[in-house]
């Protein structure tokens, strides 16, 4: 089984948008208020690399894909539970779960 690739997106319209994106100043706060510089400088980083090769390809799903990562970490790391959740993983031990075959995933998801 492989993984297909995600379809080409050539219309502006069919890029990810995260529900606040809408509010340009929440955008502007998330990069200046809680990212470090070096956050700053990857991303800008990443989001031009994905736009040349963007343009080159007619295809936005490279910046579709830096813009939608970089929204979902940044909601990931901003909920209110993330540090405890992050603690308590640092500090499980491989025995403490066991570990588990792709056929043990699909059977727990009950997926074929």
């Amino acid at each position: 089984m492989s993984a297909m690739p995600a379809p080409k997106i050539d219309d502006p319209a069919d890029l990810y948008v995260p529900e606040f994106a809408d509010d340009s100043e929440f955008i502007a706060h998330i990069i200046s208020e809680h990212m470090t510089e070096e956050g700053e400088t990857e991303f800008f980083s990443e989001f031009f690399v994905a736009l040349r090769r963007s343009k080159a390809e007619a295809d936005l799903r490279h910046v579709n894909r830096v813009i939608e990562t970089w929204v979902r970490s940044f909601m990931v790391v901003h909920n209110d539970e993330f540090d405890a959740k992050w603690h308590h993983a640092r500090k499980a031990k491989p025995e403490d779960s066991p570990i588990l075959s792709l056929e043990d995933i699909k059977r727990r998801l009950r997926v074929t």
